[in-house]
């Protein structure tokens, strides 16, 4: 969203809640056992 505000551009995610790890990790596995590399966060 910071990145947004430096840009002076709309942040249209307001109000969506960001996904729990556990979301994240079933993810990661659905992706990786497609043959996708998957690295979360930075």
């Amino acid at each position: 969203k910071s990145k947004y505000n430096k840009f002076n551009l709309p942040y249209r995610m307001n109000g969506t809640e960001q996904p729990s790890q556990e979301r994240m990790k079933e993810l990661k596995k659905f992706f990786a056992e497609t043959g996708i590399k998957v690295k979360i966060g930075g």
